[in-house]
């Protein structure tokens, strides 16, 4: 067993001890096997996907899963096909998330923030399941438009923009005639 793996040793298919690294010796394959974990590398889980928003819109994301295998025992028993399990966690994590949040927030300020809460979310997800996956960090790669809608989508970010720009305006132009007409009512006056 080499220094960053543990050894799972199972005595007639159940779990009988765990190794730590080194040279060590076992019953032979009828009785006993070894399964070998690596727990100290990193490894990446890539996943990408379209979802809602809060406000009813849809987002691309693309992320990226750094996770170890920490506890081998929880790995291997504790569930059937653990990197399935991971990926289906890691879609429910980021869509929950992606669902509390506006678009907006998204694809601007909340990249940070909506990494952080699903790496909290995801990681919580595995501790109740006993997956023995501990998840190092979560990088939103990418939250973008789906393509079909990038057209309509500039479109009415431009219309928002011009809306906002036209009340400014309209705001100035009250701002600048009614002081203007109090004072040539006043010189009136006089």
């Amino acid at each position: 067993v080499d220094a960053a793996e543990r050894g799972v040793v199972l005595r007639f298919g159940a779990f009988s001890s765990m190794t730590s690294p080194g040279l060590r010796w076992h019953l032979p394959w009828p009785i006993e096997r070894v399964e070998i974990l690596n727990t100290g590398a990193t490894n990446n889980l890539p996943y990408r996907g379209s979802m809602l928003t809060r406000d009813e819109n849809i987002v691309n994301i693309e992320l990226v899963v750094q996770f170890r295998r920490t506890d081998p025992q929880a790995f291997l028993f504790n569930m059937r096909t653990p990197e399935e399990a991971l990926v289906d966690a890691t879609a429910s994590a980021i869509r929950e998330v992606v669902g509390r949040n506006l678009l907006d927030f998204i694809l601007t300020d909340g990249r940070a923030e909506v990494a952080g809460d699903t790496q909290d979310l995801l990681q919580a997800t595995l501790d109740s399941y006993g997956a023995g996956v501990t998840v190092y960090e979560v990088n939103l790669v990418n939250a973008n438009f789906p393509d079909a809608v990038e057209g309509s989508v500039q479109d009415s970010i431009r219309a928002r923009e011009d809306r906002e720009r036209k009340i400014l305006e309209a705001d100035a132009y009250s701002n600048e005639i009614l002081p203007r007409a109090r004072g040539e009512a006043a010189r009136r006056q006089q």
